[in-house]
């Protein structure tokens, strides 16, 4: 008896687990069972786990490309920065570890005098690290040699930013301050009303800086002239999300609160009602985040508009990350997981 050739390709498609939308285009179980970190860059996913390995995916298919499981003796405590063909990661034993994209070999490490649990920035010849040392460090991205050290006498909680020459960064104390990237010299600090632990993000001029008290702060880089302060209630933990037109802070209780750059206004505001835990990234026009209850959701950033809601199948860890067509979740048990975007991918 004859087989149709479409009943073959259907028959072949559910048992390899063909991806459809909504469903997982792959799945990556980790050496070791800690919640991780992701990173998307140029069609490649970094993985950075909490147990101290890392690896790097292939974003369309979960493939492993490093021969072998890159091992630190701590965990790591920010998502990868991945640039020019190097993997930055940072580790709870105040180590910067500089990978290679290709082999997955270490090219150089450095330890500062604290716990490193903010991402790395790039900024030209520089990557510019901050330390619970109390310390903003500029250092070489070709052999991770010292250029200079900025003294900011309180751990440093929220990510660096760079914009126009200037650094800009967020300390556990609730200040935000703005150094000089060719010299390391303090330029400016803003008092904050709480702990900044949010990553600082460059928006349309603006850096923008949230706290602990579910405040944004939206302030020149340049001079630390402060032009707006939006609140929402609960602790904001996740960077900001802009497209150039629209910024977004979502707080871990579920606030979500759209701001249009153009006059300073709320576009949309929103409750959840339940714990944001991961994310909220932006995919194409969309942003997604995730929710306490495992569900993973889309609104369209301009507008709030509810576009889909799909199920991660498991507790969402730290972050999310986004090439356009898959959603990268990392789950609780080690387990990383693309799930297909509904109609293809982000419009």
């Amino acid at each position: 008896m004859l087989i149709p050739i479409a009943a073959v390709v259907l028959l072949v498609a559910l048992i390899v687990g063909y991806p459809r939308s909504g469903r997982f285009a792959w799945s990556y179980q980790r050496t070791y069972p800690a919640k991780a970190y992701v990173t998307q860059s140029g069609g490649y996913l970094a993985v950075a786990g909490e147990d101290g390995g890392a690896m790097l995916l292939d974003a369309a298919t979960g493939y492993p490309v490093w021969p072998k499981e890159l091992r630190c003796t701590q965990g790591f405590t920010a998502p990868p920065l991945v640039s020019s063909g190097i993997v930055y990661l940072v580790s709870d034993d105040a180590r910067v570890h500089a990978i290679s994209q290709r082999t997955g070999e270490r090219l150089w490490e450095v330890q500062t005098e604290g716990a490193i649990r903010v991402r790395p920035a790039v900024a030209g010849g520089f990557l510019v690290i901050g330390s619970d040392d109390g310390r903003l460090y500029a250092l070489r991205r070709t052999d991770g040699s010292e250029v200079w050290r900025c003294d900011l006498w309180s751990s440093v909680s929220g990510a660096p930013a760079v914009f126009g020459g200037m650094i800009v960064c967020g300390t556990v104390d609730g200040r935000i301050t703005g150094v000089a990237l060719e010299t390391g010299e303090c330029k400016w600090q803003v008092a904050a009303s709480a702990p900044i632990m949010a990553p600082v993000v460059m928006a349309s001029g603006f850096a923008i800086a949230c706290s602990d008290d579910g405040s944004a702060t939206f302030l020149s880089p340049i001079t630390g002239q402060v032009s707006l302060r939006m609140f929402t209630n609960g602790a904001i933990r996740a960077a900001p999300i802009t497209d150039g037109a629209t910024a977004l802070c979502a707080s871990t209780s579920g606030d979500v609160v759209a701001v249009a750059l153009a006059d300073s206004k709320a576009a949309w505001v929103l409750d959840e009602g339940q714990p944001l835990v991961g994310g909220p990234v932006l995919c194409g026009r969309q942003i997604v985040y995730a929710l306490g209850d495992g569900s993973i959701v889309a609104r369209e950033l301009a507008t709030g508009r509810h576009r889909w809601t799909r199920s991660a199948r498991g507790e969402v860890g730290r972050n999310l990350a986004c090439d356009g067509r898959d959603v990268f979740a990392p789950l609780a048990g080690g387990r990383v997981v693309a799930l297909r975007m509904p109609g293809g991918g982000a419009r």
